[in-house]
């Protein structure tokens, strides 16, 4: 209907109507007002009058159109934003996001002994990171695009409540301490030699959470169980249907009492065992176990052949400390493994250690997790950015098992070398957040059972990008 309209046509008809009469009437004759037409005509201006204050009537009892949608100024909307953790969308009730974080690291190495190595520049990670929340889960998706493109990290986390929840996927097991640290926020461009010990990456599923006002951290796992120093990238259990069970503690006991001298003192042990059943190959990267240099040369490997059949148990004891711009961190990491090649079977007993420090000279405070610059990088406001110093000292050795017996029935290749010890020197410039440059200057000394070697000496050099 559109009463509006027709309403106000009519009334203009019966205004019209009603000023007709108004001119005739007062100049009709007193006989006229019983004229038959201008009786006829009052009847129609009633009529007329009756029907307007019906439809008027009408239309005011007709119901109102609801409103389905909020008005332009309420409705919620995402938002998003950039920051020095790079992009993020976030929904406006806070209850799903994701962040998008790109990150890259370009490496030069320099041998003064061609022997050692090649001198080259490499393009050394390209991880570009996407995580975020939905509801009470988070989650994390990081691929490899350097080298051999693959999945390093892919889970989710379902929170119990703020500090317990269930990770499910493929990320980083308990072993290591370094290990667990951030690639972009290590001290030195190569981990220490006792990560060889421990995987890269596993899948599997665990249990985290805190006790004691947060203080104390725990977790249990449940892995398929992946070699030495490899990431699983075919995912697949390599032991037909043999798990690894891992447990670890980590105490702050001073983490709540900020200004305390020990309020930066970490302590912790992790463990993880199981059966294993696969044969090393070192054409497959999931099936080879080879440990290397600071300078990335390989100075151990099994034969092809040998197999991984019985137990192995790995224990991490860790510690760090951080008070200031003062830092320290060091680890042991005992590695197990009952191997056998023909009828030469034996229990290998590995051991691996570091020991670093650091002191950032700029005065920032050291930390786990990096260092934040109090100045940024700007020349022209006369900034330039964090220094940090770090010192390490870093060994492995392979137990003696894996040297003996003969040609055909020997665990290590015959160009293996038993222990290899290094010591780095390294500083480390923070231009801002995002932004990282490193050099590095390492030796590493070569003892034991296996093939003699000359000590290695490399000059390595990184630049970052973080975000």
């Amino acid at each position: 209907m559109q009463y509006p309209i027709q309403l106000k046509g009519a009334r203009r008809v019966l205004a019209c109507a009603a000023l007709s009469a108004t001119l005739l009437l007062p100049n009709a004759p007193a006989s006229a007002e019983s004229d038959p037409e201008i009786e006829a005509l009052r009847a129609q201006i009633i009529a007329l009058q009756n029907r307007l204050d019906r439809l008027e009537q009408e239309r005011r009892q007709e119901p109102k159109p609801v409103q389905t949608t909020a008005p332009a100024s309420t409705q919620a909307s995402a938002e998003i934003t950039v920051d020095r953790r790079g992009l993020v969308a976030e929904s406006a009730d806070k209850k799903f996001s994701f962040r998008i974080r790109p990150r890259a690291q370009t490496d030069f190495r320099w041998f003064p002994d061609d022997e050692d190595g090649s001198t080259e520049m490499t393009l050394r990670r390209v991880r570009p990171l996407i995580h975020g929340k939905a509801g009470p889960m988070l989650w994390r998706i990081m691929p490899e695009l350097a080298g051999t493109i693959r999945i390093m990290d892919a889970w989710g986390d379902l929170y119990f409540t703020d500090t317990t929840f269930l990770r499910i996927g493929k990320f980083k097991g308990v072993s290591g301490l370094e290990r667990l640290q951030s690639f972009s926020q290590t001290l030195f461009i190569e981990s220490g030699l006792q990560n060889d010990l421990t995987p890269i990456r596993d899948i599997g599923l665990e249990m985290q959470g805190s006790a004691a006002d947060t203080t104390l951290g725990w977790t249990l796992g449940i892995y398929n169980g992946a070699l030495d120093d490899t990431d699983l990238s075919n995912n697949s259990n390599l032991s037909k249907g043999d798990f690894d069970f891992g447990a670890r503690l980590f105490w702050q006991p001073f983490k709540n009492e900020k200004g305390h001298v020990l309020d930066g003192l970490g302590v912790g042990i992790s463990t993880a065992a199981g059966e294993e059943d696969v044969t090393i190959a070192d054409s497959d990267r999931d099936r080879r176990i080879r440990y290397r240099t600071q300078g990335q040369a390989t100075f151990f490997r099994y034969n092809d052949g040998v197999r991984a059949s019985g137990q192995r148990l790995r224990v991490n004891p860790h510690l760090y400390y951080y008070h200031g711009p003062f830092g320290l961190l060091t680890e042991w990491v005992h590695n197990s493994q009952e191997l056998e090649r023909g009828t030469n079977a034996k229990t290998v007993e590995s051991y691996g250690w570091t020991f670093q420090t650091s002191y950032v000279l700029t005065g920032e405070n050291a930390s786990y997790s990096g260092v934040r610059p109090a100045s940024p990088f700007n020349p022209s406001q006369g900034t330039w950015g964090a220094f940090e110093l770090g010192v390490r000292a870093t060994g492995l050795n392979v137990g003696d098992s894996a040297f003996s017996g003969t040609a055909d029935t020997r665990l290590a290749r015959s160009n293996s070398t038993q222990k290899a010890t290094a010591y780095t020197l390294g500083i480390n410039w923070y231009l801002t957040d995002n932004l990282k440059a490193v050099l590095n200057y390492s030796i590493t000394d070569f003892s034991g059972m296996g093939l003699s070697r000359s000590s290695e000496e490399v000059l390595a050099s990184r630049f970052q990008i973080d975000f």
